[in-house]
């Protein structure tokens, strides 16, 4: 009997995941939603109660993020496009500097077998971009566009009408279940939440400290490059080795190797005291998950979702040690007055 119990719950399990994996354009977009209105509600609440409109607030924080947003993305991709011309005469320049290095050293390779793999890697480039990838591209960037469209709803929703919506999944509950739920939904709330802030965090104190670096060193785009580096630390390990690594080549394009060398120590110097001191420092009362079990839970993110699934593993792992935590709790009641028991349910929302 139990056997069967176990057997059925298992593949209620996998059909639930499979359906899942059916929906991403949906769950994704719900997912990332969920973490931006566990950050942002604090903020509408704190409107909300000096007397601004519950709808008002959320615009305002909506149209205020919206607009940060923009003007960043925008300023990044202005300076890239005045030096992208700069970059890829000194990126030309800097590839026959180092073939001429590599071909007068120790190792058996001749300027030939260098330029043949160079005509190589450009073919093959050349080969991608068919039509069949612009379609699919094009496909890519429809679908990117649908799941921010529907983020963006959502998050308004969640924003706006959290508390009724958290109510609605617990009217079933009554007693001890209804107390337990308050519990994991406040403290699901409070570390997602609080993962996003602080990784937010970290990811400035990232970028101003390489930021700061680069621009010394003279390295160009120092600021667009900081921004990058910014937008990469809420992708664990994926986006801090992307962004760095570019800063690392941009720095070889613009310097040689002695300035790529030294921007890389200062990139890794940084990297190490944001995972050594930082990140254990800020996260640790937020995301208490041991390294090996945030390793496995992004590389799980990534193989199910790709980049987004990087980006809500963590927080999601550690909503799920939350949620066992609390259930392990003894079910005491927590509040006596129901009135009370309302307002505590209310602080679970998003």
């Amino acid at each position: 009997m139990r056997a069967g119990q176990i057997l059925l719950l298992l593949t209620l399990a996998v059909l639930t995941v499979y359906a899942l994996l059916q929906l991403t354009l949906v769950l994704i977009p719900v997912l990332i939603a969920l973490l931006l209105a566990a950050a942002f509600a604090p903020l509408v609440e704190v409107m909300h109660r000096n007397h601004v409109p519950k709808v008002l607030a959320t615009l305002i924080s909506l149209i205020a993020a919206a607009a940060a947003l923009g003007a960043v993305l925008a300023a990044v991709i202005y300076a890239f496009s005045n030096h992208w011309n700069t970059l890829t005469a000194q990126a030309s320049q800097a590839l026959d500097q180092l073939g001429q290095f590599v071909a007068g050293g120790p190792l058996p390779i001749t300027p030939q077998q260098l330029q043949q793999a160079r005509q190589t890697a450009v073919d093959a480039v050349a080969q991608s971009v068919s039509f069949s990838t612009a379609v699919a591209g094009l496909s890519t960037v429809a679908t990117v566009i649908t799941g921010l469209l529907l983020m963006i709803v959502i998050l308004f929703f969640f924003l706006k009408d959290g508390r009724q919506i958290w109510h609605f999944f617990l009217r079933p509950l009554h007693g001890h279940r209804l107390d337990r739920a308050q519990r994991i939904g406040k403290s699901s709330l409070s570390v997602m939440g609080g993962y996003i802030r602080g990784v937010g965090l970290i990811a400035v104190i990232d970028a101003v400290f390489i930021g700061l670096g680069l621009w010394l060193l003279g390295v160009p785009l120092a600021l667009p490059l900081a921004v990058i580096i910014f937008i990469g630390a809420f992708i664990p390990v994926v986006g801090a080795t992307v962004a760095g690594s570019l800063a690392i080549l941009v720095a070889f394009v613009n310097g040689g190797p002695s300035t790529a060398i030294i921007a890389g120590i200062i990139i890794l110097a940084v990297q190490q005291i944001e995972g050594n001191l930082l990140y254990p420092l800020i996260m640790g009362q937020t995301v208490k998950l041991h390294p090996l079990v945030i390793l496995l839970a992004i590389t799980a993110g990534v193989l199910l979702a790709g980049i987004f699934g990087a980006i809500v593993a963590v927080p999601l792992a550690g909503v799920a040690w939350t949620i066992i935590k609390e259930w392990k709790q003894s079910p005491q009641r927590t509040t006596a007055n129901p009135a009370l028991e309302s307002t505590a349910g209310a602080g679970a929302t998003v």
